[in-house]
């Protein structure tokens, strides 16, 4: 049961990471500007589809793959302790910055659910 609950996160999160790296591929403007971003350069862009296009696929094919092997639990540790560094880093952000984001403080809260629902899932081999 937990492998299941575990592979239906992972392939979910896997979802929402392809979704951001379509919409940024063909709407890069108006989904870096949801997040206070203007790409206004070739380094801009480029960076932006390094991270939010690249990466977030990146991050697809580790949600599918953890998936499909949803029984080596430390596949699916990676998925969720790579979203739990998306957190780490907000809140660093916030300390060294001095100000909380509020518009994303909803992503945020998200992810950090998220990572503790795939890491507290964890199936034991049979």
């Amino acid at each position: 049961m937990r492998a299941t609950i575990r592979r239906i996160l992972l392939l979910l999160t896997g979802l929402v990471f392809a979704g951001i790296a379509v919409a940024s591929l063909v709407a890069p403007d108006t989904m870096a500007a949801g997040l206070g971003y203007t790409l206004t350069s070739a380094e801009a862009r480029s960076e932006y589809a390094a991270i939010y296009v690249g990466l977030w696929l990146a991050h697809t094919a580790v949600c599918v793959l953890a998936a499909r092997h949803v029984l080596d639990a430390r596949l699916g540790d990676v998925v969720g302790i790579l979203i739990l560094g998306q957190v780490v880093g907000r809140v660093a952000s916030a300390l060294i910055n001095g100000e909380v984001p509020v518009k994303l403080l909803p992503i945020a809260i998200v992810e950090l659910a998220g990572a503790i629902a795939i890491l507290a899932v964890r199936p034991t081999a049979r």
